[in-house]
């Protein structure tokens, strides 16, 4: 099965021919050998965030998690789209600023008009051209945002205001994932379209930092998002629930008269060390790869995608078998 769209890239040339002294035409010279056709598979993702800023925030930490994790594995993470690489790349600069200036100005999402964005990045491996997964990511923002019908994964961007029963009540964007979430097709095994409940802007306190960094035990452990998404999904819809921490130094602070959170910069922590942002992207392929997708990289590099996937699991949670949680309407649980 493949992971959504196919197709190969092909040019069409005229052969040369070898001429006599006079110039006569004679028989076409053999042909010189022709570059390889580049196979690329498309994997389309649509991201349901706050706004667009927090989704930009997460995508670009992303990656930054996944060029430095694949890259030690022989994988090629890049940006095509100038555009959008233009904008992770002054986010990046934002980010870096507001760190190494020590800033103590709130962190803060303005009103947006821009409800729908996309960005596209190719997964391929190293030093091979022929081969390359395209990763597309349509970001949808606010409110009103809706499940698009056709995707090969769904993220859902949680916030600070979603992880707290007291902060949750009244807000209209952690209402809406919760109505998102009712709204999940039952899970099909021929097809999985994996669906991601990203928990980000998660409390710290001071004696621990703050901060989440390679495991998500202390985030999981936390009963107050899974008071607040208590019995959204149906049952056999699938859907897990990761964290992320999109920004390394930035704390929770409170809500604006908005309802938007308000971040500030950590006590004990001044740098920008964004963590597991990569995971959604590296569990949401090896679902397709386990729902009958065949490993697209496996014939041209060594262990293939899925033991990329794996090496990935191990660096972050010191463990290659790591699985997530499912989100289930009675209960949690791990996946078998």
């Amino acid at each position: 099965m493949p992971f959504g769209i196919f197709y190969a890239q092909n040019r069409k040339t005229d052969k040369p021919v070898r001429t006599d002294n006079e110039g006569g035409r004679k028989e076409p010279l053999p042909s010189p050998p022709q570059p390889e056709q580049k196979v690329q598979r498309t994997f389309n993702i649509c991201l349901i965030a706050r706004t667009q800023q927090h989704a930009v925030e997460f995508l670009c930490s992303m990656n930054e998690n996944i060029n430095r994790s694949t890259g030690r594995r022989g994988i090629s993470w890049y940006c095509p789209d100038s555009a959008a690489m233009s904008r992770l790349s002054a986010q990046r600069q934002k980010f870096n600023m507001f760190f190494r200036t020590f800033s103590s100005d709130d962190w803060v999402y303005g009103e947006e008009s821009e409800t729908k964005s996309a960005y596209t990045f190719e997964l391929s491996p190293s030093g091979v051209q022929t081969r390359s997964i395209q990763i597309v990511i349509q970001v949808y923002s606010g409110e009103r945002a809706a499940i698009p019908v056709s995707y090969d994964a769904l993220w859902f961007l949680a916030d600070a205001a979603a992880l707290l029963p007291g902060r949750a009540e009244g807000d209209a964007y952690s209402s809406r994932l919760r109505e998102l979430l009712l709204q999940l097709p039952a899970w099909d095994e021929k097809n999985p379209r994996p669906v991601c409940l990203i928990l980000s802007q998660f409390e710290g306190t001071e004696s621990d930092n703050g901060l989440w960094r390679t495991r998500s035990e202390d985030v999981m452990k936390s009963i107050g998002w899974r008071r607040v998404f208590s019995g959204t999904p149906n049952k056999g819809t699938r859907p897990v629930v990761l964290a992320a921490q999109i920004y390394g130094g930035l704390r929770f602070d409170r809500l604006d008269d908005a309802g938007r959170p308000v971040l500030r910069l950590s006590s004990t922590s001044k740098t920008y060390s964004p963590s597991g942002c990569h995971i959604p992207l590296l569990y949401s392929l090896q679902t397709r790869m386990a729902g009958g997708a065949n490993d697209f990289f496996a014939d041209v590099m060594e262990g293939g995608m899925f033991g990329m996937i794996l090496g990935c699991y191990e660096e972050q949670y010191s463990n290659p078998s790591w699985k997530p949680e499912f989100l289930e309407r009675e209960k949690m649980h791990k996946i078998s």
